[in-house]
């Protein structure tokens, strides 16, 4: 089963507000230390990630202008290479169809492609400046958000590709998730900012009728970037983009319940190993991955590593750890 984890535009956002630069001294001194125990050349810009247990498949968009996919074989780090679209920005699985959907921000399309393969089936056009989506296993739909469009999630069935459009009333997707048990979809956005400071919120879809059920208000000031979802508990993590937070919001009622403070800020990705109730947090500018015991919400460890992080992803058979980074690198971290 996939990870049910935000993919899209919030590690690049906060990769560009370079005036946010951050130094900091990232501490490795702390309990169960996860060792880094390889490094794989991706070289380009390796971006997004989806991790495929089933397969023992690490899926990797580079972000270029001639953008590719990049899949490694997790047994052997071997890296083949599949040309989609221009500045691929995300990458998802849909295990019950065996696809690969690649989301390319530059030519508003989505690679759709066949994963045992490894070749493009189709190339879909979606909407305009796409920068987050998400693939819904249950009904095989696919969620797609504009860092432009300020109103409008697309939803594409898989099935037969065709559109329809969900209207909202906050701000541009920053990422989008969906829980695969459940089937509803979380959306993290904001409003406001013209003039003011902006007013973080996530949008709760119900998956089964693709309608805004519930605008979860996070308050003034927040800056809702990166989610995931444990799905043993029904329980949504929202990192804030900036600020050394995460928003836990409780699935089941739609409504936050704490906040987490972290010690390392702007999360860039999340991803949560689902068998060791462990949250991993990539951070962009600290360079770090914070490690998290979800079942006493301390701090386990935090990893540093060179380069600007983007994303992290998990494998959670195997507790492996992968973190990808503007210096063209996969790093592999035994969990």
């Amino acid at each position: 089963m996939p990870i049910a984890t935000g993919r899209g535009f919030n590690a690049f956002r906060i990769v560009c507000v370079v005036s946010l630069l951050f130094v900091s001294s990232v501490g490795t001194n702390l309990a169960h230390a996860d060792q880094v125990i390889n490094e794989v050349p991706l070289h380009g810009v390796p971006f997004s990630i989806a991790v495929d247990s089933a397969s023992s498949r690490v899926y990797v968009t580079n972000f270029a202008l001639y953008g590719t996919l990049l899949t490694v074989d997790a047994r052997t780090n071997q890296v083949s290479t599949l040309d989609v679209g221009m500045f691929p920005i995300a990458v998802a699985t849909d295990d019950s169809r065996n696809m690969v959907y690649v989301l390319n921000y530059g030519d508003s399309t989505i690679s759709e492609v066949d994963a045992t393969s490894i070749s493009t089936l189709a190339t879909i056009p979606t909407i305009r400046y796409p920068g987050s989506f998400a693939v819904n296993p249950l009904s095989d739909k696919v969620y797609v958000g504009s860092v432009l469009n300020l109103r409008s999630i697309e939803v594409m069935d898989g099935a037969t590709n065709d559109v329809s459009y969900i209207h909202e009333d906050c701000g541009p997707a920053y990422a989008i998730a969906v829980n695969p048990v459940t089937g509803m979809v979380y959306v993290t956005t904001s409003f406001g900012g013209f003039g003011g400071s902006p007013f973080g919120c996530v949008l709760v879809i119900d998956g089964s009728t693709d309608t805004v059920v519930q605008t979860i208000l996070l308050g003034r000031q927040a800056y809702p970037g990166a989610l995931t979802i444990d799905t043993k508990s029904n329980t949504i993590y929202v990192a804030d983009s900036v600020k050394p937070l995460i928003y836990v919001i409780d699935g089941r009622t739609n409504t936050q319940t704490g906040v987490i403070s972290l010690n390392l800020p702007y999360v860039s990705s999340m991803a949560i190993d689902t068998s060791a109730s462990k949250l991993l947090a990539s951070h962009s500018y600290v360079n770090a991955v914070s490690v998290m015991d979800l079942t006493t919400g301390s701090i386990l460890n935090e990893i540093p590593l060179p380069g600007a992080l983007v994303s992290v992803g998990v494998d959670p058979m195997t507790h492996m750890i992968y973190v990808t980074d503007y210096e063209g690198e996969l790093a592999i971290i035994q969990g």
